[in-house]
């Protein structure tokens, strides 16, 4: 018994020093090793495939040209689901949690991603806070604490942050999304917007002390502008940062003075020893 508690110590140390996506990987490779947690996921699978084919009639995306050539997959990441397009196929990857979803809720997720099915998509975001959709994120987690969404970090609450920017410059006009703090600091992205699932996620380096105020607005402004303007899709992939968005971003008051301390603090931020100025 002592043995077997020194092991699962171990294997969380180990778990613990991988990077977020690693971890997920690791997370989900536990859950398929499940013989009945297997057999659902090629289940869903099968039925995914089957109402593609049933429905693909239906479809009228415009970068859908050849129905015959599309790959879909399920993997447990942090989107509802998400297309990439490479040499004229689609790639279509649905979330884990939805093995177990009705076959409507699988048929929305089509019309989502293939015709931009706005009524789909709520429907999806509705059913992804449903104790069904929780309670097998919690069973591929095994219940751990990793991938909480809390908005209240050590300095900066992201929801009276979130509240501040949607008042000042969208006039309260925008619905609040999840906000969530990064999981790990990471020292390339600052934040993202994720549509599917309406997250805004804040890099964790930026939640301490001597971080100015406008900087974590300005980052949080540049998240809220992805959310309000929406992603636009090209055959490369996704492309936000068009003319429009430019434009917009520049409407922040502190535009200058924030990229200024950005670029200022570049490699104080890698070490995470923040200077106030």
């Amino acid at each position: 018994m002592i043995q077997e508690k020194c092991n699962q110590i171990e294997q969380r140390l180990k778990f613990n020093k991988l990077g977020t996506r690693s971890q997920r990987v690791w997370l989900w490779i536990h859950f398929l090793a499940e013989r009945q947690n297997l057999t659902m996921h090629m289940h869903a699978l099968s039925e995914m495939i089957r109402l593609f084919k049933e429905s693909k009639s239906m479809f009228k995306f415009p970068i859908f040209h050849r129905p015959n050539h599309i790959q879909i997959y399920l993997e447990y990441s942090p989107y509802l689901f998400r297309m990439k397009i490479k040499d004229s196929i689609s790639y279509f990857y649905v979330n884990e949690n939805f093995i177990s979803a009705p076959l409507e809720i699988k048929k929305d997720l089509l019309l989502s991603a293939f015709n931009r099915d706005s009524k789909a998509l709520r429907r999806i975001r509705a059913y992804s806070m449903t104790n069904d959709y929780l309670s097998l994120d919690r069973l591929i987690t095994g219940k751990s604490t990793h991938f909480q969404n809390e908005p209240l970090g050590k300095r900066w609450n992201l929801e009276l942050i979130f509240n501040q920017v949607n008042q000042m410059y969208f006039q309260g006009s925008l619905n609040r999304p999840n906000l969530r703090w990064s999981q790990r600091r990471s020292h390339r992205r600052l934040g993202s917007y994720q549509s599917q699932s309406d997250t805004i996620t804040i890099n964790r380096i930026f939640d301490q002390q001597g971080i100015p105020e406008y900087v974590i607005d300005f980052i949080m402004y540049h998240e809220m502008l992805h959310k309000k303007l929406g992603v636009h899709q090209i055959n490369s992939g996704r492309h936000n940062h068009n003319k429009k968005f430019r434009h917009l971003e520049k409407k922040f008051l502190y535009y200058a003075k924030a990229n200024d301390w950005l670029s200022q603090n570049n490699q104080i931020l890698r070490s995470s020893n923040i200077i106030s100025k």
